[in-house]
């Protein structure tokens, strides 16, 4: 991974939850709730209104990964 990786970091992880619940056909207070953390603090990042610090991103990530690992091929944030 390059510094130049992390420019669209926000937007990578927002495409990255917006597939995880379509795929999943799961809501976002359903995936909030999976990963402990508030729900509109959640649907305020996916929309662009607001940031997440780390700790709930890793939260977030907590949940997905289980997901992603199971996808043959997925790479979420195309970084190799």
């Amino acid at each position: 991974m390059e510094a130049k990786d992390l420019k669209n970091l926000t937007k990578d992880c927002q495409r990255v939850i917006k597939d995880y619940l379509k795929s999943e056909k799961m809501s976002v207070n359903a995936l909030a709730k999976s990963a402990k953390v508030h729900p509109t603090q959640l649907h305020l990042f996916i929309k662009g209104e607001r940031g997440l610090n780390l700790t709930t991103m890793q939260k977030l990530a907590d949940v997905i990964s289980n997901y992603t690992d199971q996808q043959v091929g997925y790479n979420a944030l195309n970084l190799q």
